[in-house]
């Protein structure tokens, strides 16, 4: 038979049953409410957090006030850092206020209505394997997508007194301090914007930045935008662009420019001790992949001069390995002395050679460069269509090319300073064709000299030292010059040959330079003129001796060949003496023996092959045999 039971009586009993678990969460909620602002959670919370991220996190205040609204309040919050890791705490915050929609949540999304903080702080640093104490939980190989897609929504965001500290792979520590900074966005939909003032390595810094709404940064198929504008004193990083992973700064592409009054000050703010005053106003296409940091297509002035590369890169080392600078840059015009005052350990003495005063043995960043400058200048020196290609690697300076135009020929070298053990040494080779000697005499602040003409001359340079710049006042020079063409005073050669018509001809009057081969070997300032042959039109002249740079003395023999001379010459050799810029000059003698000695031919046998070739190659060399 069927139920004919009414069926009224279960309906009631559910109505019933469904109104008193009504009751039960309005009571509970009730309950909730008057309670929960008295509960102390920071044991609760403090547990929960740690086992879930695998650290100790200690918490001595957290109360929650419900409501449509939820006010948070936290206080004296510590996340444990790394085992190994340079100090006991990877964060921690003495004070933090919140306030968060309810409503909201129940879709699973945290809208922060207002959040204030104070005395934060921030260690970021990896391990003896590279890895980050932002990593929580077991290492993974997997990529994990950004988690763009959970960021809360936050419409006001004020922080006080915060501090972010990275340790770098290669152990450098930089120092982001965060005196103020306030987000604001009306709502989830609008651009938000962000300022923030602070110090970066003790400089100034100020950043502005306009940056997407909270939906763009949710939807992680889409470029993210940000505008961002860093002033640190006087000068100016700004980018403009957007970023596939936001948070981490990273995916980036946009537009980057830097202007400053002062190279110094902005190498100031990288935490390099600079002092030049080199005014910089560049911008390239920037983009940022991981440790890749590049800057293409650059073009701007430096020091009021054009300058374009195609990349200038950085890229920052794995695990404890320094990072690494790349530049290919053309410079309409460079200064190298200004630059060089940007190093920490600056270039040489006045006197010196272009040198830094030390070699680091763990340079951080490392540096490559492709340089190249249509004019170039270096204390005297001045020349064009400059090539220089040089690289600062732990423990050495290696200058792979250096060649320029000056002097109306093409000066070539290269060399490497090293520095090991306490102990610095330097090889260097230097190369000169065409150059004259008047554009010479004058870029070494040298007074004129009887000589006119274009010189080929070829150096090799070696050193060592407990210093750099023991190694370069010791060094061994050994060089030769030459000369096939030019002029020089004819009154001079008479003079050598003790000729009678020096007393009666007219000053003015030039012979032709038929040859001319000299040879030089020089260490620690003092050395051999080792052999010197000029032969002209009015004749033959060959010398011998020894010079001391240190004390600015020479002691030379210089006699004529008779046979190139005149009949009344009288052929008597003299000898110079005494300090170079005044030298005593009185008739001597020279053994046959010892002027064979001294010859050109027997003395370029010793020379290293790239010298010996221009010696060889030099008519004085073949009439010297």
């Amino acid at each position: 038979m069927p139920d004919t039971t009414p069926r009224r009586p279960r309906l009631r009993r559910a109505a019933i049953l469904a109104g008193a678990l009504i009751a039960l969460i309005v009571v509970l909620a009730g309950a909730a409410v008057l309670l929960l602002p008295r509960v102390e959670l920071a044991g609760f919370a403090a547990g929960r957090i740690s086992a879930s991220v695998g650290r100790g996190v200690t918490i001595e205040s957290l109360r929650i006030d419900p409501g449509q609204s939820i006010a948070v309040t936290l206080r004296g919050a510590r996340l444990a850092n790394i085992e190994g890791g340079t100090e006991p705490d990877m964060a921690r915050i003495e004070r933090l206020d919140a306030v968060i929609e309810a409503w909201p949540l129940l879709r699973g999304a945290v809208v922060v209505r207002r959040l204030e903080a104070e005395g934060g702080r921030l260690l970021l640093e990896r391990d003896g394997e590279g890895r980050g104490n932002w990593s929580f939980g077991p290492a993974s190989d997997a990529p994990s997508p950004p988690p763009r897609a959970g960021v809360p929504v936050v419409l006001a965001l004020a922080l006080a007194d915060g501090e972010i500290i990275i340790r770098t792979r290669s152990g450098r520590r930089l120092a982001l301090r965060i005196d103020a900074a306030a987000l604001e966005a009306p709502d989830s939909a609008s651009p938000a914007a962000l300022r923030a003032d602070g110090a970066y390595n003790d400089a100034p810094l100020t950043l502005e930045a306009a940056l997407g709404s909270f939906d763009q940064l949710h939807d992680a198929d889409l470029p993210f935008p940000i505008a961002l504008r860093l002033r640190s004193g006087n000068a100016v990083l700004a980018h403009e662009g957007t970023a596939m992973d936001p948070l981490n700064f990273d995916q980036v592409r946009g537009t980057t420019t830097l202007e400053g009054p002062s190279l110094g000050e902005i190498l100031a703010v990288a935490g390099l001790e600079a002092g030049s005053d080199v005014p910089v106003a560049v911008a390239a296409s920037g983009s940022r992949d991981d440790a890749d940091w590049r800057f293409a297509d650059l073009t701007g002035t430096v020091d009021g001069h054009a300058v374009s590369g195609p990349l200038v890169r950085f890229v920052e080392g794995p695990d404890a390995d320094p990072d690494l600078v790349e530049a290919t840059l053309t410079f309409e015009k460079l200064d190298l002395a200004r630059f060089l005052e940007t190093l920490p350990d600056g270039g040489g003495d006045d006197d010196g050679l272009l040198l830094p005063r030390v070699v680091q043995r763990e340079p951080d960043p490392l540096f490559r460069g492709d340089l190249a400058a249509g004019e170039i200048a270096f204390r005297r020196l001045r020349g064009t269509d400059a090539t220089l290609k040089v690289e600062i690697a732990p423990g050495r300076l290696t200058v792979e090319t250096l060649a320029l135009s000056a002097f109306g020929g093409r000066i070539e070298g290269n060399g490497t300073v090293t520095e090991r053990d306490g102990e610095a040494s330097l090889e260097a080779f230097l190369s000169g064709r065409g150059t004259t000697i008047d554009g010479a005499r004058r870029a070494a602040g040298i007074e004129p000299v009887p000589l006119a003409g274009p010189f080929d001359l070829r150096a090799s340079i070696t050193g060592s030292g407990e210093t750099l710049a023991q190694a370069e006042r010791e060094a061994r020079i050994v060089g030769v010059f030459a000369m096939q063409g030019g002029s020089i005073e004819r009154e001079l050669v008479e003079q050598v040959s003790t000729d009678v018509r020096a007393l009666f001809r007219s000053n003015g009057e030039r012979a032709r330079i038929l040859c001319l081969l000299a040879m030089v070997d020089i260490a620690g300032g003092r050395g051999d003129i080792a052999a010197a042959r000029l032969s002209t039109t009015a004749g033959t002249v060959v010398a011998s001796g020894r010079i001391d740079l240190a004390r600015g003395t020479v002691d030379a023999r210089i006699g004529s060949v008779a046979e190139t001379t005149s009949g009344i010459a009288l052929d008597v050799p003299v000898r110079l003496s005494g300090a170079l810029a005044d030298p005593s000059i009185a008739t001597t003698e020279w053994p046959r023996a010892e002027r064979a000695r001294f010859s050109v031919a027997s003395r370029a046998g010793g020379l290293p092959p790239s010298l010996r070739e221009i010696a060889e190659a030099n008519a004085c060399y073949g009439a010297a045999r």
